[in-house]
């Protein structure tokens, strides 16, 4: 079996564990398992759902700095993306860096 697809198999069930963690409000335990996807997951369009995943994680921890920088990485990624814009915006509001919401967001 190629290393590769082995990845992507540990990253499909971190993803999956991380998921049933964000349903059941444990999010500090979803960021673990996300950040461990992030660290395998090295193709950028792969790191999209991880990211958006632990933004989502970091604001509903009250982590605002972290939501800021996974949804600024996010974006690099995908920057026309609507959702991601949303999501940065509302991170840098979150964090009370309304300035830089406008800014980045505009």
């Amino acid at each position: 079996m190629p290393r590769h697809y082995e990845i992507q198999q540990i990253i499909s069930i971190l993803m999956k564990e991380a998921h049933y963690s964000i349903q059941h409000g444990h999010h500090e335990d979803a960021v673990l398992k996300l950040q461990k996807c992030l660290q395998l997951e090295d193709e950028p369009k792969g790191r999209l759902p991880i990211l958006d995943d632990l933004g989502y994680c970091f604001l509903k921890l009250g982590w605002f700095e972290d939501a800021v920088n996974a949804y600024t990485e996010y974006f690099k990624i995908l920057p026309l993306d609507n959702d991601g814009r949303f999501f940065l915006a509302s991170a840098y509001t979150s964090s009370g860096w309304k300035c830089d919401a406008i800014i980045n967001n505009t």
